[in-house]
């Protein structure tokens, strides 16, 4: 998935839909989140939601863009390190080598 436009608005259900959509996510997805900054408990809501699943996911992103006026922020994900559940089916060294290298060929133009 290429683009996605979240406005769920708080923590529970944008935390839900990047669950759902988590192994769909691949490097130069682009996320825009609607309402992310410009509230009184933005850091509780949609901010929230991203950072844990930056840690759950091992996503490496950075902002391309925000506004004051309209409360949005516009993420880019520059890289997934591992995918979704990808230890727990697999107890071995050369599984999760293989989860990696299929993700390869997405990241050699970013680390050219």
């Amino acid at each position: 998935m290429k683009f996605l436009n979240i406005d769920c608005d708080t923590y529970d259900s944008t935390r839900t839909v990047l669950e759902i959509l988590a192994p769909q996510i691949i490097s130069g997805t682009v996320i825009i989140f609607d309402e992310y900054i410009g509230n009184k408990h933005w850091c509780e809501d949609e901010y929230k939601a991203i950072q844990e699943a930056v840690e759950r996911y091992g996503w490496k992103y950075c902002y391309l863009g925000f506004s004051m006026v309209t409360k949005q922020v516009v993420v880019k994900i520059l890289w997934v390190l591992i995918y979704p559940d990808a230890f727990s089916e697999w107890n071995s060294l050369p599984m999760i080598f293989a989860v990696w290298w299929k993700s390869f060929p997405r990241l050699l133009p970013s680390l050219l």
